[in-house]
């Protein structure tokens, strides 16, 4: 593009630029599930398939009137930060807006506005419905390409992307379950099972009776724990 080569400046600076002028850090903030506000309440952004959940909390924010007052003020505040984060995150599809329950019709409309206004910028084509009784506003935002989470981040292959993982417990019982099934195999003559070493310790404890270095039926069985820093409960378990 020769003809914006006017507009290209080079830097210097021993500093980075993202670190100079913050952009580092406002870069990690639009990837967190929680969205601070600054009058002490949050939002809370959860993507699935299906669609964008978005929640607003008002945390220890607290008017000087009546908790009307505050779930207006609190809620207004939050249009303003919806909009903004669904801009820098490419969020697209349904999204459901869940603001804090208003009594009052005009405050409801008030929010709606402010949601309004906040996304005019916005270049994706938006279509936003009227506040429920509950304080729901559902909208839709055209998808222009793939949102910033599924072009940074990719699926965990332990927790398949819910953020959790077996306790050592659990890991262990289903590890007994699959050496009794293996152990069952005439053609089998040693298990070996590798596991985290927190699973290792458990099944060596009394409470996994008949589990431990020990030979029966002509067939050894033993936990072998893996050599290298895991994820605790959720081991690669290969039965040989």
């Amino acid at each position: 593009m020769p003809k914006f080569a006017d507009r290209i400046k080079l830097w210097d600076n021993p500093e980075p630029m993202f670190f100079k002028h913050g952009i580092e850090q406002e870069i990690g903030r639009i990837q967190q599930r929680r969205v601070e506000l600054p009058m002490g309440g949050s939002i809370v952004i959860d993507q699935t398939e299906a669609l964008v959940a978005i929640d607003v909390n008002s945390g220890n924010f607290r008017a000087d009137g009546n908790a009307e007052d505050t779930a207006f003020k609190m809620n207004l505040q939050a249009a303003k930060e919806i909009a903004r984060q669904l801009r820098l995150r490419d969020l697209g599809g349904v999204i459901v807006n869940d603001f804090i329950d208003m009594r009052e019709e005009r405050h409801r409309r008030g929010v709606e506005r402010a949601l309004h206004d906040a996304m005019a910028r916005d270049r994706a084509r938006t279509k936003l419905l009227h506040m429920s009784q509950f304080g729901i506003i559902e909208m839709t935002r055209q998808r222009i390409r793939p949102s910033l989470k599924r072009s940074v981040f990719h699926e965990c292959a332990h927790c398949k992307a819910t953020g959790q993982v077996k306790t050592v417990e659990s890991m262990s019982i289903e590890v007994m379950r699959l050496v009794q099934l293996a152990a069952h195999r005439d053609a089998i003559q040693r298990l070996e099972v590798r596991v985290q070493d927190e699973v290792a310790s458990y099944l060596l404890k009394p409470q996994a009776s008949g589990f431990g270095p020990r030979r029966g039926n002509e067939r050894q069985i033993g936990p072998r724990p893996r050599r290298h820093r895991h994820v605790a409960g959720v081991p690669r378990i290969p039965v040989l």
